[in-house]
């Protein structure tokens, strides 16, 4: 917990520093970025639960030959080809291994807050807290698999359907959930009004109840899932937080929504909002609401410097209280968790 706290704050404290700097540099982006993949990919084999599942198999993709690679990629093959690749290039060392897919995690995702958010190294802080940090550490898989769809935003708005779908599809071929980011590419023919997306909203999330039965089948048979019914565990509270940070974004986006890449950015963050929604049935749920989780800090940080309020005190107030609750919410959703650094590094 207490690497998480800090890797947190030196974020915020190099946001800090690049607003007040007279002169504009990168550098403060850069070493945002590099901080954060640094602690991602150091990390000990024992932190995140799936972590060491894939040390392995890049230890059984060292001694295998192509051909038994390619007779394993029945599903997700372009993770176990990638993997194979990998050892040619990563020495046979699973630290390399882990810092190579930690940059592959973020990259996509950094890139798209840089394009869109008015304080990208805030919206760095906010996603350490608020979103997918905590995943990329163990599910690398999808986390892989959710940079690219990141990436494929810009294609959207630049109206470059056959290399966004190329994007998705490569997704696809290592982590089978991306196929449902492809109707993603829609959002660019929708008008962002308020009237039809309240509307839309409140009817997709009440009809999702009543249908959800149908959307479970699919994910199970559809994308090949097999999930149990898992119950809804804790996800109420992450439910009122995007509660809040949609009505902020619903009240400020006429003052950051200026371009179409930022109003495919807005509605993707509705679409997190209902699969949360279907998140509170069921936890199934849970995995495919991440692919939209990327643009939940460009939202609140863009609504945030919106300086909606007359008075610039009320916004400032916001702003803080914001950062400290975010700061709480990682403390607390790490406060038994153990980060180690590779043991490698001490060799």
């Amino acid at each position: 917990m207490v690497i998480y706290c800090l890797l947190a704050l030196c974020v915020l404290f190099l946001d800090w520093f690049e607003s007040r700097s007279k002169k504009k540099s990168k550098i403060y982006w850069y070493s945002a970025c590099i901080l954060i993949i640094l602690i991602i990919g150091l990390r000990d084999e024992s932190v995140g639960s799936d972590t060491i599942v894939y040390v392995h198999t890049f230890q059984n993709c060292q001694l295998m030959k192509w051909s038994e690679i390619l007779e394993m990629t029945y599903r997700d093959p372009g993770f176990y080809i990638f993997t194979k690749m990998l050892t040619y290039i990563c020495f046979g060392q699973s630290i390399i291994y882990l810092l190579f897919m930690s940059f592959l995690s973020c990259i996509g995702i950094f890139y798209l807050i840089y394009r869109n958010s008015s304080r990208p190294i805030l919206s760095l802080y906010f996603w350490i807290c608020l979103t997918t940090f905590n995943f990329v550490q163990t599910g690398m898989r999808q986390s892989i698999a959710m940079s690219l769809c990141a990436f494929s935003i810009q294609f959207i708005d630049k109206k470059k359907i056959y290399w966004f779908i190329g994007c998705v599809i490569l997704a696809a071929t290592i982590h089978h959930s991306a196929l449902l980011f492809l109707p993603v590419y829609l959002t660019s023919y929708v008008n962002a009004n308020k009237k039809y997306i309240l509307l839309f909203v409140i009817l997709f999330m009440i009809l999702s109840h009543y249908t959800y039965e149908w959307i479970f089948m699919f994910g199970n048979y559809g994308l090949i899932y097999n999930y149990e019914f898992e119950g809804i565990d804790n996800g109420m509270v992450y439910f009122c937080i995007l509660i809040i940070i949609s009505i902020l974004a619903f009240f400020t986006k006429e003052k950051w929504m200026k371009t179409n890449e930022l109003q495919v950015v807005y509605l993707m963050s509705l679409y997190l909002l209902i699969f949360w929604n279907l998140r509170l049935i069921d936890r199934m749920a849970e995995r495919p609401s991440m692919y939209f989780m990327c643009v939940l800090p460009i939202i609140l940080v863009n609504s945030l410097n919106s300086n909606y309020f007359v008075k610039q005190s009320i916004n400032d107030t916001v702003k803080y209280i914001s950062i400290i609750l975010s700061l709480i919410l990682l403390i607390k959703r790490n406060f038994d968790v153990t980060y180690l650094f590779n043991r490698m590094l001490f060799m």
